[in-house]
């Protein structure tokens, strides 16, 4: 028979007593980082008992934490400072066969026993586990440890003492009283303290930040981290030995976190991989459900996973602590089986009450595999699912609709419902799946609801004229039910009014209003319609009377999410267009919330798009680039790719970036603006092809992008075109073109003259009066709008214009004043190009910058922190995670973490907890 008792692995270190340990970490350094800050106030308690049991005082410390935390290099690290103290070391470990006393004959070397004991424990070992052999040794070892440590410190340490005999920790209670009046310290180990005698002091190890695991990882790795592996990071939830799982390559992850659960119980390890199954988080009764226990079964079961923090409470829900756990636990079943766990965990997901999406994650890795019960259950809950999860949705359908025969009763209704998930995701099947839904429904409701989607898909599209003609086609249909044609008359003046015919949409909703309908879905279009009318003629106050108006009305159709998001989405747009910044900002985040709250992609980026707007107006631009940038990671609206290049390309162009901005206006070469609403979104490429056409010393050619916008043909689908007025005088000017400015002049004036309440419009008039007449009076009128704060790219370009009217009537310092606020002002938009513009006006006028317009913005500390870095750091400092920021601040997760890595090494320091400190240093008086 094998002695059962734990042989070395290689050679302990001398005099150490240690046996069998677990494997060690290797390269890493779970202690290293910054000024010692990993793990630093653990390692202060434990250097804390070292210097105690060195002074005569021991006790006792238990060093608890998950599995992986940490706990075996922090108990290594101590041991190291025990020794240099000079103290005596015995340490081992609590794995092993569970024989009595095993654990703690692991901890004392065979030569640190007497002679005239060495042959009971020799027995002990070798002869079996006789009581009085094992309380003649237990009182052998206490004694022992009495009689070293009245001749010097002795520090005892016994890892992973969750796992240790009872005797021996049986033992080590004794020694634990003991060593409070003694020079003996008692150092344990422990994932689950249950069971365990008390320790003194308990260090409790949490999981490491996220920039510091980073780092650490970056060293060990030898290299900085590819960004594919840092943004892994936060599945390990800081645990060390999951980092370190990492580095292993995505193949072999799986195979080896689960390699490190097999110390759990069976059943502790089979319901973890059934939980792993259902997700992020889920309730007791589905976990019970799927694997057919009882509560009180579940309890019994889940009893040693809460206690190893492998499972934690998230609400009134429960979710696997780590999201590289739970992948690889899933990953560790075999395709076929987890297939067949999938399927049954919708059905046990649906027997408890789980909402539909929750059922629905489940069933999206079926395949061809979809029996009777899933086509079923497809066809009773298509409508909350094409709300929640769309995008599931319609693969999954896409699916039942194939794997129904002709004659099967459930694929008419599969069928509609892939129509309506293709509808709301604006895929490009969307228009002849629903338009051959449409053309085969022989139920006079559905074929009218059918043709209110296929309308709307082709709207979507862009295809207005094709839009129009099916709306009247809807309309000349005998027969449909109400509340169907009024709805119809509805959609109908929005395709008219996309299409640009505003007269004949503004009639359509002229006799809507007239006949009162009093259904909620007809009084939303109409009010939908009569807001964008409004805002073509500059009433933006009563579009807004519009707009809530309609969400009134949709106040009795909560499920009718689009048109609301569209109201929510156009509120903040015309908000913002009012220069109502702040709120407009909380339109918008509502308008993003309820798009998130779908998942749907386009209305993301719809929503994110008026965000980065509302950004380039506030002057915000880097924020408005960020979003920009998110943008372009969704799958988007077909004007979005319009306002997204022309954005991105009109502010990279003012700040100088050439390359970056051509790139953008690239990506829209050949492209046909058409009439109608997409003309208005394109008037960011307008600008930015006219600024190209400038900064290549090409005014004229500058002009020729903008003179089409005074065409009043052209003018009709353009809301805001007097913000661009005075630069059209200002380059008609430069040109010799007197009569071009003198008309714009006068154009500009009698929009301002319509009253229409927007007080941007009396500035441009007087922007482009004062121009034209170098009328520093009159432009310092304009001025005063601006200096409100609204618009700040307009308000340099104004100072710069009153600059030069000065410039030209003499008075060279009031000029030379206004420049250096205008460069101010530039600066602070990072606006390199008109900086240099400004410039090039004034100088052969004999004005130059003093120094206030030189300074040069700081390389390192807050000072060299743009803008969004300092959003960022603040809410670093306050402790928000990423994903929180990028939400408050319409971000992508991506472009966050690129400010804070930014914002780290302008700082100087490595952790989210140093940018706290900095900021709170920068903030005391």
């Amino acid at each position: 028979m094998a002695p059962w008792w734990p042989l070395p692995i290689g050679q302990p270190t001398p005099g150490s007593g240690r046996g069998t340990r677990g494997p060690r970490w290797g390269r890493w350094g779970v202690g290293r980082g910054a000024d010692g800050a990993v793990r630093g106030p653990e390692r202060a308690r434990l250097r804390e008992m070292v210097r105690g049991v060195t002074a005569g005082r021991g006790g006792s410390v238990r060093i608890e934490g998950e599995p992986g935390g940490g706990k075996t290099w922090l108990l290594d690290w101590a041991l190291d400072r025990a020794r240099e103290a000079g103290c005596r070391v015995w340490a081992g470990s609590g794995v092993g066969d569970g024989q009595p006393l095993e654990a703690l004959l692991d901890c004392v070397s065979v030569s640190a026993l007497t002679d005239r004991r060495a042959d009971i424990v020799d027995r002990l070992r070798t002869g079996g586990p006789a009581a009085e052999l094992v309380a003649a040794v237990a009182q052998d070892l206490r004694e022992m440890c009495v009689r070293h440590s009245a001749d010097a410190p002795l520090v005892l340490a016994l890892d992973d003492a969750h796992r240790a005999d009872a005797a021996s920790l049986a033992v080590w209670r004794r020694l634990g009283t003991l060593a409070r009046t003694s020079q003996l310290l008692l150092i344990t180990t422990a994932g689950d303290p249950r069971g365990l005698p008390d320790a003194d002091h308990v260090v409790r190890l949490n999981g490491l930040e996220p920039d510091t695991a980073r780092q650490l990882l970056a060293d060990v790795h030898g290299k900085p981290l590819p960004p594919e592996l840092a943004a892994r990071l936060p599945d390990a939830a800081g645990n060390p030995a999951l980092l370190t799982e990492l580095l292993g390559g995505e193949a072999e992850v799986a195979a080896r976190v689960t390699r490190r659960l097999r110390f759990l119980r069976p059943e502790t390890f089979d319901a973890l991989r059934l939980a792993a199954l259902l997700g992020e988080d889920f309730a007791a009764a589905e976990l019970a459900a799927l694997a057919g226990h009882s509560a009180g079964q579940l309890l019994a079961v889940l009893d040693e996973a809460l206690a190893y923090r492998l499972i934690e409470e998230s609400g009134e829900r429960l979710r696997l602590r780590h999201p590289l756990v739970r992948e690889a636990l899933t990953a560790s079943l075999p395709l076929s089986l987890r297939r067949t766990l999938h399927r049954q965990a919708a059905e046990a997901l649906d027997r408890t009450g789980a909402p539909a999406e929750r059922v629905l994650d489940q069933l999206h890795d079926l395949h061809d595999e979809l029996d009777d019960w899933t086509l079923d259950w497809l066809a009773r809950h298509g409508e909350p699912l094409l709300e929640r999860a769309p995008a599931q949705a319609f693969e999954l359908i896409q699916r039942a609709v194939e794997r129904t025969g002709p004659d099967d009763r459930r694929r008419q209704i599969l069928e509609e419902k892939l129509g309506a998930a293709a509808y709301l995701l604006r895929r490009p099947e969307s228009v002849g799946l629903v338009r051959r839904l449409s053309d085969v429904a022989t139920d006079l409701e559905r074929k009218a609801s059918l043709l209110l989607m296929l309308i709307e898909a082709l709207l979507t599209r862009t295809e207005f004229t094709e839009a129009v003609e099916t709306a009247q086609r809807a309309r000349a249909h005998a027969g449909l039910p109400a509340p169907w044609p009024p709805r119809l008359d509805g959609v109908y003046a929005l395709a008219l009014w996309c299409a640009g015919d505003h007269a004949q949409a503004a009639g359509v909703v002229r006799a809507l209003d007239a006949a009162g309908h009093d259904d909620p879905l007809t009084r939303a279009y109409t009010r939908h319609v009569a807001h964008l009318l409004a805002i073509r003629r500059h009433s933006h106050e009563e579009a807004l009377d519009h707009i809530d108006r309609g969400l009134a009305a949709l106040e009795a159709l909560p499920q009718e999410r689009d048109l609301r998001f569209r109201l929510i989405a156009n509120k903040a747009v015309v908000l913002g267009k009012l220069d109502r910044i702040e709120p407009a900002r909380a339109s918008i985040t509502e308008a993003l919330e309820l798009a998130r709250a779908t998942g749907n992609a386009r209305r993301i980026a719809v929503a994110a798009g008026a965000a980065a707007s509302l950004h380039y107006w506030a002057g915000r631009w880097d924020d408005a680039l960020a979003v920009l940038d998110l943008i372009g990671d969704l799958a988007p609206d077909p004007s979005t790719p319009v306002q997204r290049h022309g954005l991105a390309a009109l502010i990279l162009g003012h700040r100088d970036r050439h390359d970056d901005a051509e790139r953008h206006l690239s990506a829209l070469d050949g492209l046909h603006i058409a009439a109608g609403i997409l003309r208005n979104h394109s008037t960011y490429v307008v600008l930015a092809r006219a600024l190209r056409a400038e900064r290549r010393g090409d005014p004229a050619a500058a002009l020729a992008e903008l003179l089409p916008t005074l065409a009043p043909e052209y003018a009709k689908d353009l809301d805001q075109r007097f913000h661009w007025f005075p630069d059209i005088v200002r380059l008609a000017l430069d040109t010799g073109d007197t009569d071009t400015a003198r008309r714009t002049v006068d154009l500009a004036a009698a929009e301002a003259a319509q009253g229409s309440g927007h007080p941007g419009l009396g500035a441009a008039a007087l922007r482009c009066r004062g121009l034209f007449a170098q009328d520093p009076g009159t432009l310092r009128e304009a001025l005063a709008y601006y200096e409100t704060g609204a618009r700040p790219e307009y308000l340099g370009r104004t100072l710069v214009d009153l600059a030069v009217a000065e410039a030209w009537h003499g008075d060279l310092e009031a000029a030379r004043d206004h420049l250096n606020q205008a460069v101010d002002v530039y600066t602070t938009l990072g606006a390199d190009w008109d900086v240099d513009r400004a410039d090039a006006r004034l100088r052969p006028l004999g004005v130059r910058r003093g120094r206030r317009g030189t300074h040069r913005k700081a390389a390192t500390g807050w000072e060299a922190l743009t803008p969004t870095e300092l959003k960022v750091a603040r809410r670093v400092a306050e402790g928000r995670s990423n994903p929180q920021i990028a939400a408050e601040l319409f971000l992508s997760p991506r472009t966050v973490q690129t400010h804070v890595s930014h914002i780290l090494g302008k700082l100087g320091v490595r952790s989210r907890t140093e940018v706290a400190r900095e900021a709170a240093r920068q903030q005391a008086p």
